[in-house]
This record gives structure tokens, C-alpha cells and sequence, in this order.
């Protein structure tokens, strides 16, 4: 799978593991979709004032 990052973001849906329950629609760009790959327990959420 190829992500296009040529529009600045792409939608991140965050799911509970056990339950399947959708917590949360949130957007990455590729530096937070970056990080995110390399630590994959851990969430990184980058936000701008």
C-alpha cells in the first residue's frame, strides 16, 4: 500500500484492540505517520497552535 501524503494528510482511525470500538478520527501528516511506524505501541500526535 502506497499513502499520498501530496495533500499534507491522511486520516488515522484509532481502534480499540480488544472491543473493536472506534475511539477516535484523528489526521497524520508523514512525520507523525513516521514516528508512529517506528514506535508501534506507542501513539505520536503532532499538533500546531
Amino acid at each position: 500500500m502506497t499513502l499520498d501524503f501530496s495533500k499534507g494528510l491522511i486520516p488515522a482511525i484509532i481502534v480499540e484492540d480488544t472491543s473493536g470500538d472506534i475511539l477516535m478520527l484523528a489526521y497524520m501528516n508523514a512525520e507523525s505517520y513516521q514516528k508512529n511506524a517506528r514506535y508501534k505501541h506507542d501513539l505520536v500526535f503532532l499538533s500546531f497552535p
